[in-house]
């Protein structure tokens, strides 16, 4: 009997189901190794960054001209049709990607070709507030009145009010010493003690900095004073409160040559690159060394813009901040444990809330900051408030693993006008998505399944999310009911979704994919048991002639642990009977596949899903697989422990025995098979 993925299903060794899809015959055009290996246009160029239109009666999306990287702008209705290109002149008064609106949802700053731009979504009206041949970005509209849109310039933020059309910065910061703060040499303190004209320049310049901070404070139309961090800083990021009265600076140390027991521990390394434009070989730098660079703290700092001073943002307070992790492992190896340690701590990312600003948010009221840290070890995460007024920092969730916090599942941001932070954490062994007043924490999803890429929708009743509930290689969208808690699934496609909600919230984008077909477009109402239809077909007629190997996702079990190891296994295809000029399989038998040669492909990048039912980033392998098909070998596929998609223990397996728990799991897929190749039987 097949089930909603598509396969049947049969027990194999222990009562573990395996999933068996039908085994198409060969037929098409053949495939070859030239157009595995050619430029991927001919696939059809599939759409890119698809968004809805403001009105929410379309989607827009890229896609790639045909024989260059560059990109021509689509329209499609939701309610179906051909899709429409939009020329260069009509993209100037399209709907651009979504940018920030503001708290009452009407206006919207969005940056278009590096330029900054405001809508008013009542009227449809726009208005262009920069042209410039420099980037402008993070736009954000500020609360009340006059309406002011703040953005970055050069890593430095600007405000534009836009009834007066006065443009100001909010902070002037330098990232030098302030003038005249540093100690004098003997020299300098020898030449003022001797020449009086030395002492009567430095009282001037010291009257003029006066004089200047007194015209600064009394005019309203000057900029600014300056504010000096030292030149031991640099800008990382930053981020403008909604109401303008503070401003978070996120600093990192300035990389520097300083040596370490007679090593440089910052010194960017080098290659040579011989294939270059010019004919010479070129010595481009790339990142330090593995473990030559010395951990290092972020600095955070709040400016209250009214007064211009300064508040610190202390980490000593966080659980476990002088917690050493690795005291156990330094001790066994006779290694000093320092009784003084103190742990680095960067910011990270995570906030769809905020996505252009960084891993935090703030409240609509600029009372309220919520910060994302790790600590550089990769053993500790904190969510935190921090106190605008006092710097002072209140976790609200702090998580270890002994082996690395996941960077993938750590999504948090607002909802409840500020009142209730939502964020994912991998607490319970999967990521599931958690609700906390500050006082209380809930906890909204349960099961061994991953739940990720949370986003209110609009009016915030409902959570959108990801997840793989039904099947580890199906990801389908869900939402959360807030107001009656309960959880909705919305798709029902398999294989592999991505969604956006219209701004209405009527309607689901869905970026769908299958084993063998690349990313389309669906889009259905935003409703549980809602039908989903395709919006593009971009798919080359070449490359829907050829019969590609569909793969079985075949659940293996383990011999070392009590979970199954996930694999896509490609088969042999079956020469149709109906073919005369092809000749029969191998074995003389179609029904049956026979042993044959296998070959085992292991994806790389540890932290990564292969074994899914969507399209695979490794298209072009995926394709070689089809290709091997043809020549008689089985291929298999497997996700072996560290992969993603299977939870915080699986993916974490390995640490501090990397490569064992891979080689285990691949011997038990290919003895499986040994045993599996006389199950699986033509459907």
């Amino acid at each position: 009997m097949k089930n909603r993925l598509g396969c049947r299903t049969a027990k194999l060794l222990g009562g573990v189901a395996i999933c068996l899809f039908s085994i198409p015959t060969l037929g098409g055009d053949e495939v070859t190794l030239e157009q595995i290996m050619a430029h991927p246009d001919w696939l059809g160029r599939q759409p890119q960054d698809p968004y809805w239109a403001d009105d929410s009666a379309s989607i827009l999306y890229w896609r790639k001209r045909p024989g260059n990287e560059g990109r021509d702008l689509f329209e499609v209705s939701i309610r179906g049709g051909a899709s429409r290109q939009i020329d260069f002149a009509e993209q100037a008064s399209r709907d651009s990607p979504p940018g920030m609106l503001n708290n009452t949802r009407d206006h919207k700053a969005y940056i278009r070709n590096g330029d900054l731009f405001l809508k008013n979504l009542r009227t449809g009206g726009v208005r262009q507030l920069t042209r410039t041949d420099v980037t402008e970005a993070g736009p954000q509209i500020l609360n009340g009145d006059p309406v002011r849109v703040s953005f970055r310039r050069d890593d430095v933020i600007y405000v534009r009010e836009l009834v007066s059309g006065l443009e100001y910065q909010p902070a002037i910061v330098r990232y030098t010493e302030q003038p005249d703060s540093e100690e004098p040499d003997h020299l300098a303190l020898q030449q003022a003690r001797l020449l009086e004209v030395v002492r009567d320049k430095r009282a001037e310049r010291e009257a003029a900095l006066v004089r200047e901070d007194a015209a600064r404070a009394g005019d309203p139309t000057r900029s600014p004073k300056p504010i000096y961090l030292g030149k031991k800083w640099q800008y990382k990021a930053s981020g403008l409160s909604p109401d303008g009265r503070r401003l978070l600076l996120v600093l990192r140390p300035v990389d520097d040559d300083r040596a370490d027991e007679g090593r440089n521990t910052n010194r960017l390394d080098k290659y040579a690159d011989f294939v270059t434009e010019t004919g010479y070989v070129e010595i481009p730098e790339a990142r330090p060394l593995v473990g030559t660079r010395p951990p290092t703290s972020d600095r955070l700092v709040l400016v209250n813009l009214e007064s211009q001073t300064l508040i610190e943002v202390g980490f000593e307070n966080l659980p476990g901040i002088i917690e050493d992790p690795l005291a156990v492992l330094k001790t066994a190896q006779g290694i000093e444990v320092d009784p003084e340690w103190e742990r680095a701590v960067t910011m990270g990312k995570g906030s769809f809330a905020q996505p252009d600003l960084g891993g935090w948010a703030w409240s609509d009221d600029g009372s309220r900051l919520l910060v994302q840290l790790f600590a550089s070890d990769h053993k500790d995460r904190w969510l935190a408030l921090v106190n605008p007024e006092s710097g002072d920092l209140q976790t609200i969730l702090h998580e270890r693993d002994p082996a690395w916090i996941s960077t993938k599942f750590n999504e948090f941001g607002w909802l409840h006008n500020q009142q209730v932070l939502y964020y994912v954490s991998e607490a319970s062994g999967y990521a599931q998505i958690y609700l906390s007043d500050l006082a209380q924490t809930r906890q909204l999803t349960t099961g061994d399944a991953e739940h990720f890429d949370v986003r209110p929708g609009p009016g915030e009743r409902y959570l959108y999310y990801r997840s793989n509930a039904d099947h580890p290689g199906v990801y389908e969208v869900y939402r959360y009911d807030l107001k009656k808690e309960k959880i909705e699934r919305l798709t029902d496609l398999g294989g592999m979704n991505g969604y956006a909600v219209s701004p209405d919230g009527r309607h689901l984008l869905v970026i769908h994919s299958e084993t063998t077909t690349p990313p389309e477009l669906f889009v259905q109402r935003a409703k549980p048991g809602a039908p989903a239809r395709p919006l593009t077909d971009t798919l080359s007629d070449a490359f829907k002639a050829i019969a590609w190997v569909e793969p079985m996702v075949v659940a293996v079990p383990s011999s070392h642990h009590s979970r199954v190891i996930y694999s896509r296994v490609y088969l042999p295809q079956v020469v149709s009977a109906s073919d005369p000029g092809r000749a029969p399989a191998a074995d003389g038998d179609s029904s049956v596949i026979a042993r044959r040669p296998a070959i085992m492909f292991v994806h790389g990048a540890g932290y990564l899903q292969n074994s899914h039912l969507g399209w695979s980033g490794y298209f072009r392998e995926f394709m070689f697989h089809t290709l091997l098909t043809r020549r008689g070998y089985v291929v298999m596929d497997m996700d072996y422990r560290a992969s993603m998609g299977y939870g915080r223990d699986w993916r974490t397996a390995i640490y501090r025995r990397m490569g064992q728990p891979e080689l285990e799991d691949l011997i038990d897929v290919v003895l499986a098979w040994a045993f599996m190749a006389d199950l699986m039987v033509v459907s």
